[in-house]
Order: structure tokens, then C-alpha cells, then sequence
């Protein structure tokens, strides 16, 4: 697609996530780096949790998820507040981004520090988001910081809901084979009509470069046919 993330992962679980101690999210990615299929590296880690440095967890656990992000080489963030800690995601945002414009915040789950505490950010629907109140600082997260920039937010959170909008069976058993279901087959209908249109537009543009151009009166030379 053409698009570089830039991602900042949490190694704490939601419910029954990445919980097992040998083999959470870190032992993921490396498996899914290990098959070619990851190749990328987040810019920072956080613990996740309650205050994103997981004052929800046991001691023990919390203990050796910040641990083992301190050994390895991505650095982590734990802002001692909700405002310090979304200041310090921007900024590492913006610094991996460098000159070049952030075109859109992908927030995946229920990060506090995304959310933020504002109860009006339960009310944003799944998918692109059309419109996203912005509180104060002091209850906004990434995703309302985002959006105050003019950044656009896709929310992936509730997965049933989106499912349910594009007619995606919801954990469907067995699972169906890459590249088949209902979404595949309407993508497929709708991308005809695109490439006759453009393949028409193409064959429109040979005809009108190939049509002679009349000489022009006086010393005006004819201007070149700019595409932008």
C-alpha cells in the first residue's frame, strides 16, 4: 500500500490476549519476523494497563514486562500522567516521521493512553472515524491529540462491529481461506468498472495526442500538455 507505520506497541494483555510469561507479544514479533512476515520494529513499547505502565497488573508481572522491555534496544515510555504520556507518543510520532506528514492514526484496542478518559470517546464507531470530540488536555488521549492536529483516525476496536458493517462472518468456524468471502468478491465487482474507466481514459488521451495541432498565428508557440 505504500504506507510506512510507525508503531508503538503495549506488552500487556486485554483479557485474554498475549498472557502466556514465555510467549507474549516480543515472542510474537519474532516469530512473525523469523517467517518474512514482519519487518518492521516499533519506535517504542509501553507496559499497557492501567495508567500504560500497568498499575492494574500483579507486581511480578508488571516487573518483568518492563524489564524485558528495558533490555532490548526500542525504548519505552511511561509518562507519570495521561498528558505527559500522550505528549511523549506525539513526540515520538513526530520525530520518526521527521519532515514527512503523519496521514493517519491507526489506534488497534483500548490503550489508555490512545483513549484518553474522556467518556465521549466510547461513542466512536469502528473504522475511519467521520467526526472525534476533543476534550481537554488533561482527559484526551492520542486519538483526540490526533485529531486536533487534523490527522484522520481509523479505530479498531470494536471488531464484531465492523464485521457486522461489511458483512465479514464473525468468527466464523472453520476460517475461511486468504482472499475469499463476501468482502473479497464486492472488491472485485467494484475494481471492473475502475479499470475500464481508466483504460478509456488512457485511450482517450493517445487519440487527442496523436490529433495534429494547428500552427499558430504570430510568434506564440504552442503550450506544452502538463499531467499532474
Amino acid at each position: 500500500m505504500g504506507v510506512e507505520p510507525l508503531v508503538i506497541s503495549s506488552l500487556g494483555a486485554s483479557e485474554w490476549g498475549a498472557n502466556i510469561p514465555g510467549f507474549g507479544w516480543l515472542e510474537m514479533e519474532e516469530c512473525l519476523r523469523r517467517e518474512g512476515l514482519l519487518a518492521i520494529e516499533p519506535i517504542a513499547r509501553t507496559v499497557g494497563g492501567e495508567g500504560d505502565v500497568g498499575e492494574d497488573m500483579d507486581p511480578a508481572g508488571r516487573a518483568l514486562i518492563a524489564s524485558r522491555i528495558r533490555a532490548g534496544a526500542i525504548p519505552i515510555l511511561e509518562g507519570p500522567s495521561l498528558e505527559r504520556n500522550v505528549a511523549a507518543r506525539m513526540e515520538a510520532y513526530r520525530q520518526a516521521a521527521g519532515a514527512r506528514p503523519i496521514r493517519a492514526f491507526v489506534n488497534i484496542g483500548g490503550s489508555w493512553a490512545n483513549m484518553g478518559t474522556d467518556p465521549e470517546v466510547l461513542k466512536l464507531e469502528p473504522g475511519l472515524a467521520r467526526s472525534v470530540f476533543v476534550p481537554r488536555p488533561d482527559r484526551r488521549g492520542v486519538i483526540q491529540a490526533m485529531a486536533a492536529a487534523g490527522v484522520p483516525i481509523i479505530h479498531l476496536l470494536n471488531i464484531k462491529g465492523l464485521c457486522e458493517r461489511y458483512g465479514l462472518p464473525w468468527d466464523p468456524r472453520p476460517l475461511p481461506a486468504s482472499g475469499q468471502g463476501r468482502l473479497f468478491r464486492l472488491a472485485a465487482a467494484h475494481s471492473r468498472p475502475a479499470a475500464f474507466l481508466a483504460a478509456a481514459y488512457v485511450l482517450a488521451m493517445i487519440v487527442l495526442l496523436s490529433v495534429p495541432r494547428r500552427r499558430t498565428l504570430g510568434k506564440r508557440r504552442a503550450e506544452p500538455l502538463v499531467f499532474r
